[in-house]
């Protein structure tokens, strides 16, 4: 509706301008993001921020900027609703202030960008590019079959079936459905009551790369919102036990929601840094299985937005983070995943980010490696098709990346490592049921 469009605009401004010199998803949740619009505040974020100067450059061409109500208005508002009139879905949905005055000038400033253009002022900008809608059929709530019935009923049809509304199954990831860009499901009854649960396909990578057997033990070190953690919860099937953790109270508040919404019982979710978990703790000692997600640039989730993204544009694409920052995160990535493998019991490991860079994905592989030899690298899910490289040694084949082109979903990195001498136990392969 409009009002929510609006609602989403307002949010957008105030996470746009908390974000200061970087931005990552601490900044959303601390912003607190409502689940429901999450991913439509991030996308006007980070397209804001990226396309920041040319945005500015239009409304001063076009004289916009001259208006005394906009001069006295939220600065991180008109960004964001300039970018939405010329970038994004080119509508303006909201009432009063600034959406008023951009709607009234909307015409003028498409047309001065379109005159840029033309003088080859400015590049040509690459539509966004349309990621399919995925679900994932959640196995503590509903059956297969259940979740497959009720999408008949509401006309959906399995590829190779004539019809209008047609789903496909994932070839890798059991129990993901994958349906046309822009469906939406407002109101179902069974994503309501967490039976499905709308999540990337990306995002569904690391529960099942870490497949954990029945009755494990599992940590997710940085749980929060909990769709990977339901995850595992689901693979489990009610039983052994999963350990949640995060640091950020509101990220803890929207995980116990979650949990609780998505019938995950054998859960504990721990309102503490990771890090500061004492191995030795009693409460551990039978964890076996680590699910690792820290915090990372997210430049996998804009990058996926554009066709293309000059060199000298990455570090912008990556919340505006510079090399050093970069760094910095790799580093606390890698003190995450080595902490892991401290815990007396640990037996395997998923290390996963939504970032593009390598400097987060294959060389984190690589400095963990150097620093723990009692683990290995191992195939992450055979049968995913796009792999790591071998710029920061062997290892990194053996990983999964996920990119829009090759994989239909957000740019994603998963590696998956083994204690020496473990042998991986007949796991159910994520891709059968």
């Amino acid at each position: 509706t409009a009002k929510a469009a609006e609602r989403v605009c307002l949010k957008a401004a105030e996470v746009y301008g908390a974000g200061a010199a970087s931005w990552n998803r601490d900044v959303l949740y601390n912003s607190g993001v409502e689940p429901w619009m999450m991913a439509e505040v991030q996308a006007l974020v980070l397209g804001a921020r990226k396309h920041e100067a040319l945005l500015n450059e239009v409304a001063e061409e076009s004289g916009l900027s001259k208006d005394a109500k906009v001069q006295s208005a939220d600065p991180n508002l008109f960004v964001v609703l300039l970018y939405q009139c010329c970038l994004g879905t080119r509508r303006i949905r909201g009432d009063g202030g600034l959406f008023d005055i951009v709607k009234e000038w909307k015409a003028t400033l498409q047309k001065t960008l379109a005159d840029r253009r033309k003088r080859g002022v400015t590049a040509q900008y690459k539509e966004k590019k349309e990621l399919p809608r995925y679900l994932r059929v959640n196995m503590l709530r509903v059956t297969y079959e259940e979740a497959i019935t009720h999408l008949a009923m509401l006309g959906w049809v399995p590829e190779g079936f004539p019809g209008r509304r047609v789903f496909s199954e994932d070839a890798v990831l059991y129990n993901v459905l994958r349906f046309p860009p822009r469906t939406s499901f407002h109101g179902d009854a069974l994503l309501e009551a967490g039976a499905l649960i709308i999540q990337d396909r990306s995002s569904c990578i690391p529960a099942a790369a870490l497949a954990p057997p029945k009755g494990a033990h599992v940590i997710d070190c940085c749980a929060a919102p909990g769709n990977k953690t339901s995850h595992v919860a689901a693979l489990l099937d009610g039983t052994g036990k999963v350990f949640a953790f995060d640091r950020n109270p509101k990220r803890c508040e929207t995980l116990r929601r979650q949990m609780d919404k998505f019938g995950v019982k054998t859960i504990e979710v721990f309102c503490q840094d990771f890090l500061h978990v004492d191995p030795e703790d009693e409460r551990f000692s039978k964890v076996t299985h680590f699910l690792c997600d820290p915090t990372c640039s997210g430049s996998g989730q804009l990058a996926n937005q554009y066709e293309e993204v000059e060199e000298e544009e990455e570090s912008r694409a990556a919340g505006q983070l510079s090399n050093e920052d970069l760094q910095a995160l790799a580093e606390a990535q890698a003190a995450i995943v080595l902490h892991c493998m401290s815990f007396p019991a640990a037996v395997a490991v998923t290390y996963s980010t939504c970032s593009i860079h390598e400097a987060e994905n294959e060389a984190v592989v690589a400095e963990v490696l150097r620093n723990n030899s009692k683990f290995r690298a191992v195939e992450c899910l055979p049968k995913w098709k796009s792999r790591g490289t071998l710029s920061h040694g062997p290892a990194g084949p053996l990983c999964c990346r996920a990119s829009h082109d090759v994989d239909l979903t957000n740019g994603f990195f998963c590696a998956r490592f083994e204690k020496q001498g473990k042998k991986r136990k007949q796991e159910q392969d994520p891709a059968c049921p």
